[in-house]
């Protein structure tokens, strides 16, 4: 029997992520999690009745019981099963209070008083008041895997006193940092660089330049901040660049509107003590007009967009339609529209005949303009149940990339969709992370032109055919669609400085690729662990008819492990990978994660300390302690690995310890 669960939407469901905090410390504590957790992240199961009534924010809050009193503005916990002292019958409405709330069970025969109603308001204010405290306390632990690990000591004065602060999206990590007087500081922060420069230094670079790189590293030595025109990015920056210099190649320097040279020239000047002078002309003058230009909101962006040869007639579909809300198999499902229906469309506006007009129908939904609301077959004639993908609950609700209509551009092939994104995602890195990949400028991302256009980009995912990927394309897709969407997030909602933070974070941000909603532990587990279940759950991401299931690996690489980053310290360092030679680069991160400190072996003692990942993770790896081991042999440099495998071969029992994970944000 499969494990696998299906929601009233068809996608499957994870019961606890792995790494997005879900540890239980105790089983009395796994389980308090795990109902809230399921509340807060909206996991519908075939017991939801209501069916996408959770998707709704409001439905998310009752579900977790707290509400704020009017009058007080303290958390209430609403608990409509809770009977007043006498043990007499009572149903509490929200909203009404005193003579109000008498009247109103009055009504409904039951002899209720204005003190009882006050009584039962006050017993459930204080029980609620005591349910926030437990699932705050829960939500501060920090290492979630780690079982009878002790909680932090907790400021209760300062819990209180931001009881009420606005925890919605826009209430960023970014906004913290900006209302701070003291900005986290980061090797890879090329906005709190050395004195502050009145003019301009700018650098055109290429993706993946070695000297390029060089030229950053020996600039942020200097403590100098730059700014980086990426001829990767913005192509039409090479007639600029030629009509200035004469050249082609990069990098290219300028202080100012003045032409320092490449690598050669620079470390030249270097050396022969005069590099100092040009840093101080261009730090005490301001730049010209004519001084190069930083790249600019929308400049480079692709023209040769198309619509989709089907747009035209969706368009007028989405006009003519009868969309609202329907019942199907007990369940209520919003905004749909009868397949018959769109039929009769299609037969008026095509000129075709009803089996003519339902093989139309199934392009439509072939393309990702619409599905099945059981996702049970592409689309049919008669009383069956569509729904536009702008109509989704999860896409128009959790999925980040899209913005509230459908992109109706012609897709372009998903291959050449990731290649693009890989191109904006490396100039990002290069720029913004620090060179051994450890540290993130957050702050810096957000502001940068190449993010506002990956962010762009993000949108051409919607409703591309992933069917088409080989194994190759996909592992380096969704590799790096995974790392890029941790950034995004952490962008956007902020640190996860919780469990139920990291819950909502690896659950609750989503994009929406090929048609169907994504979220963190989706592409960790579903996609490229091939649909296994995750640490401490017992459902696996996908069920039976979760059409996502058909884009899965095949077969689990156990080496994606040391090539996502959760944005953490104990995260493995940021990278970007290409289809043409994944498998090489992924057992590079690999071997690269053990050099630096995966593992650390003891003879003398017999220990071998190992990463958290490989005990998390350890169903990837082998069936025990010893085979994991032996899978870390083939990643290790030939003199680390034969000290291993002496250790192994020898008859003495090895003391196997695991390292504590450090879930800090890598800034």
């Amino acid at each position: 029997m499969d494990n696998s669960k299906v929601d009233d939407e068809g996608h499957g469901s994870d019961v606890l992520d792995d790494v997005s905090g879900g540890g239980q410390s105790s089983l009395q504590d796994g389980e308090v999690a795990k109902d809230f957790f399921l509340s807060e992240s909206e996991v519908t199961t075939e017991s939801n009745v209501e069916g996408e009534e959770g998707a709704d924010a409001e439905s998310r809050a009752s579900i977790v019981g707290d509400r704020l009193d009017d009058e007080s503005g303290q958390a209430v916990h609403k608990d409509p099963g809770v009977s007043d002292i006498s043990e007499e019958p009572a149903i509490a409405r929200e909203g009404k209070e005193g003579d109000e709330e008498a009247d109103d069970f009055a009504r409904r025969g039951v002899a209720f008083s204005k003190e009882k109603a006050t009584a039962l308001k006050n017993f459930v204010k204080e029980r609620g008041i005591v349910v926030s405290k437990v699932i705050r306390r829960l939500s501060g632990k920090r290492d979630d895997f780690e079982k009878g690990m002790a909680e932090e000591p907790v400021n209760e004065e300062a819990k209180e006193s931001t009881e009420t602060v606005d925890k919605k999206p826009w209430f960023s990590f970014l906004k913290l940092m900006a209302e701070s007087e003291e900005v986290p500081s980061s090797r890879s922060d090329n906005e709190n660089l050395g004195p502050r420069v009145e003019g301009r230094i700018t650098i055109y670079t290429r993706s993946g330049c070695p000297d390029s790189r060089r030229v950053r590293s020996l600039l942020r030595q200097k403590g100098l901040k730059f700014v980086e025109i990426n001829l990767d990015v913005f192509p039409r920056r090479r007639i600029e660049l030629e009509e200035r210099t004469g050249k082609t190649s990069v990098p290219q320097l300028f202080f100012n509107e003045n032409l320092i040279g490449g690598l050669d020239e620079l470390v030249e000047l270097d050396k022969r003590g005069k590099l100092d002078g040009k840093i101080k002309e261009v730090v005490e003058n301001k730049a010209p007009g004519s001084a190069p230009l930083p790249p600019v909101y929308g400049e480079d962006d692709p023209q040769d967009k198309a619509l989709d040869e089907f747009a035209e007639t969706v368009v007028k579909l989405r006009e003519r339609i009868h969309v609202k809300d329907r019942f199907i198999k007990y369940r209520l499902f919003n905004r749909c529209f009868v397949g018959s229906e769109a039929v009769d469309f299609l037969v008026e506006d095509q000129k075709l005949s009803r089996i003519e007009a339902v093989d139309y129908g199934r392009k439509l939904a072939a393309k990702h303009f619409f599905h099945h609301v059981l996702q049970e077959h592409l689309f049919e004639d008669g009383n069956n149940f569509y729904r536009f993908l702008e109509h989704d609950p999860v896409v128009s609700t959790k999925c980040y990339n899209f913005l509230g209509i459908t992109n109706d551009l012609e897709p372009h092939p998903a291959h050449e969709v990731g290649k693009e994104l890989m191109e904006l995602i490396l100039a990002i890195y290069e720029t913004h992370v620090s060179e051994d990949g450890k540290h993130v400028n957050y702050r810096g991302i957000s502001r940068s032109e190449e993010f506002r256009r990956y962010a762009k980009m993000t949108e051409e995912l919607q409703r591309i055919d992933l069917q088409i990927l080989t194994r190759e394309e996909k592992l380096a897709l969704f590799i790096n669609l995974f790392n890029s969407m941790v950034i995004h997030a952490t962008i956007l909602l902020g640190d996860p400085s919780g469990a139920i933070e990291r819950m909502r974070l690896f659950w609750d941000f989503q994009y929406v690729i090929g048609g169907y909603p994504y979220s963190l532990s989706a592409i960790q587990n579903g996609i490229l662990r091939a649909n296994q279940r995750s640490p401490y759950t017992l459902t696996k991401p996908f069920g039976l008819k979760d059409p996502r299931l058909q884009v899965c690996l095949v077969e689990p690489d156990p080496l994606i492990h040391f090539a996502i980053s959760y944005g953490t310290k104990s995260s493995p360092v940021l990278r970007c990978y290409t289809a043409e030679a994944v498998d090489a680069e992924l057992r590079f991160a690999a071997r690269a994660f053990f050099e630096e400190g995966g593992i650390s072996v003891t003879p003398a003692t017999k220990t071998v300390l190992l990463s958290k990942i490989l005990k998390w993770y350890s169903v990837d790896f082998g069936k025990s302690e010893e085979e994991v081991l032996l899978w870390v042999t083939h990643h290790l440099d030939p003199k680390n690995a034969e000290e291993l495998l002496n250790l192994l071969s020898s008859m003495d029992v090895l003391n196997i310890t695991y390292q504590p994970y450090d879930w800090a944000i890598n800034i």
